[in-house]
C-alpha cells in the first residue's frame, strides 16, 4: 500500500465500479479518486468527480461529474436543445481555454462549431463527438461517440481507417470491426472478414504496414 498517496486522478477510460472496488481492495480508502473528462482539444479536463462513495456495482460506470470553473459543458439533442435527465445527446463544451482549432483547418468545421442552443455564429464551441447524458442529479456520463471513432486503452482509434487497411489486402472481400467488451472490462478492437484465410499473426503483420501497434485488431 501507499500510505503517502492522497489523490489518484483517472481519465481518458471509463471508469468501471469494479476498479474502484479494485482499489479499495489493494490500497484502501485513504487517497481520494477523481474521475475526469475532457479533450486534447479543449485543454483536457474540463469535469471532474470526486469519488466519495466506495459502495459502487462492479459493472456501474461512474460518472466524469460537473464542469470545473469557467467551462459549460452541455449535452444536446437532434432539437438542438439541452437534454433532460437520461435523455442522450450530444456533449458540446464552452471554455475560454478550448483551442483554436486544428493546422489541418478543413477540420475546423466540424468541431469548432457555432453554440447549437442559439445558432450565434460568434459563439464557437466545441463538438466532441462523444455522447452522454445528465444523470438526475445533474452529473455528466459519458456513453460512446456519435461517429466511428473509438478509444481503446486511452487511444483514439478511427474505425474507417483499419477498416480500409484489411479491405486492401489481397483476397479480403468484406470485413466488420466490433469493440469487444471482456468480463474483466478490458476493451479490444475485433476484425471479423470473409475472403482469403490468413493467420492471426500473418495478417497482423500485414496491417502493420499501415496501422500503429494500438490500432492493430485482434
Amino acid at each position: 500500500p501507499l500510505a503517502g498517496l492522497r489523490y489518484v486522478v483517472l481519465a481518458g477510460e471509463r471508469l468501471y465500479g469494479r476498479d474502484v472496488l479494485n482499489w479499495k481492495a489493494a490500497n484502501g480508502t485513504a487517497a481520494r479518486l477523481s474521475n475526469l473528462y475532457g479533450l486534447t482539444e479543449t485543454t483536457i479536463l474540463k469535469t471532474c468527480f470526486h469519488i466519495e462513495s466506495w459502495d459502487w456495482q462492479a459493472g456501474e460506470v461512474l460518472p466524469v461529474g460537473l464542469p470545473v470553473s469557467d467551462t459549460l459543458v452541455a449535452v444536446v439533442n437532434s432539437a438542438h436543445h439541452i437534454c433532460a435527465p437520461g435523455e442522450m445527446g450530444e456533449v458540446y463544451i464552452k471554455s475560454p481555454f478550448i483551442s483554436k482549432g486544428y493546422i489541418d483547418t478543413s477540420l475546423n468545421e466540424h468541431y469548432l462549431v457555432a453554440n447549437p442552443l442559439d445558432g450565434n455564429e460568434a459563439d464557437r464551441v466545441w463538438r466532441t463527438g462523444d455522447l452522454g447524458r445528465y444523470r438526475n442529479d445533474g452529473r455528466l456520463e459519458i456513453l460512446g461517440r456519435r461517429d466511428e471513432q473509438v478509444k481503446i486503452n486511452g487511444v483514439r482509434i478511427e474505425l474507417e481507417q483499419v477498416r480500409a487497411a484489411v479491405l486492401q489486402q489481397e483476397g479480403v472481400l468484406r470485413t466488420e470491426l466490433v469493440v469487444h467488451t471482456g468480463e474483466d472490462f478490458r476493451q479490444e478492437l475485433l476484425c471479423y472478414y470473409t475472403g482469403k484465410r490468413y493467420a492471426p499473426d500473418e495478417l497482423r503483420a500485414l496491417l502493420s504496414a499501415d496501422l500503429n501497434p494500438a490500432m492493430l485488431p485482434g
